[in-house]
């Protein structure tokens, strides 16, 4: 190994990291287990979320407005579409809201 890697070094250079070619798990991380780890921790929210979910949600949303708008932030679309009945809604609003302001 002329990159200065040897198998008395676990095919590591002087400097630590691996030479071209060597690992330190030669037959690398099993199928599936990213997948799994992901699919056992949604299970374990998933349980959580449906024995106490909406008394949280509840709790966040009073006592935390601001953390209780950064998740809805989260879940929705980075580009949202607004829908013709949300654009109506929004313009009732503000001319509701300018109204108020000029009385």
């Amino acid at each position: 190994m002329t990159d200065g890697a040897s198998p008395e070094t676990n095919g590591r250079n002087p400097d630590g990291t691996f030479g071209p070619g060597n690992r330190a798990n030669p037959n690398g991380r099993p199928k599936g287990v990213r997948h799994k780890l992901g699919q056992d921790f949604l299970a374990v929210m998933q349980k959580d979320f449906a024995e106490h979910g909406p008394s949280v949600v509840e709790a966040v949303r009073t006592d935390k407005p601001d953390q209780y708008l950064k998740v809805i932030a989260s879940i929705l679309p980075k580009e949202l579409e607004p829908s013709a009945d949300l654009l109506d809604a929004i313009s009732l609003i503000t001319r509701r809201v300018i109204d108020t302001a000029h009385d």
